[in-house]
């Protein structure tokens, strides 16, 4: 089993990370080599001009730098998950994609029970690396919105990348 997968469903045994989806929808899932990924999407047209990269992994956004690695076999530390509704199309399901990779790429996520992070406010924070494991797509179609307005029914996504997190 992948090991990203399988963090997942340990962390959702545990009950120590709340889901929209099961443990057996989230088996279901697929799973995105985190290198494919983001190599064709820094090579895109629509890759944020505010975020900057090199070649060594280094992303600059708002004066903050990170780090990102990929290694599908690290110790990881938590999850990072972006949820969403929407009408089932390609676009949004690419979108929901690149909206959980952006926040990895800015620095938005951090593991908050690391009592160091604690003393940082976040425009003070030193440069740090997340080690990324694959990512993880699920998703169901049909559900009714809770918004009465809406009448249609639509998708469910939800996109996870798991990551361990370091100080530099």
């Amino acid at each position: 089993m992948n090991k990203s997968l399988e963090f997942l469903l340990k962390r959702i045994a545990s009950e120590k990370y709340e889901s929209d989806f099961t443990a057996d929808e989230w088996s279901k899932c697929k799973v995105i080599p985190f290198d494919d990924c983001i190599r064709d999407y820094l090579e895109s047209s629509d890759f944020p001009k505010q975020i900057c990269h090199s070649n060594d992994g280094k992303f600059v956004y708002n004066g903050h730098s990170s780090y990102v690695k990929y290694d599908g076999d690290a110790s990881f530390e938590y999850i990072h998950t972006v949820t969403y509704n929407h009408d089932g199309t390609l676009a949004f399901y690419i979108d929901t994609v690149k909206r959980c990779i952006n926040d990895i790429l800015c620095g938005a996520t951090i593991d908050s029970r690391k009592a160091p992070l604690k003393k940082y406010q976040f425009d003070k924070f030193p440069p740090f690396q997340y080690t990324v494991g694959d990512i993880l797509c699920a998703e169901s179609a049909d559900i009714l919105p809770p918004n009465e307005k809406i009448k249609f029914p639509h998708t469910k996504q939800s996109v996870c990348i798991p990551i361990k997190f370091d100080l530099l």
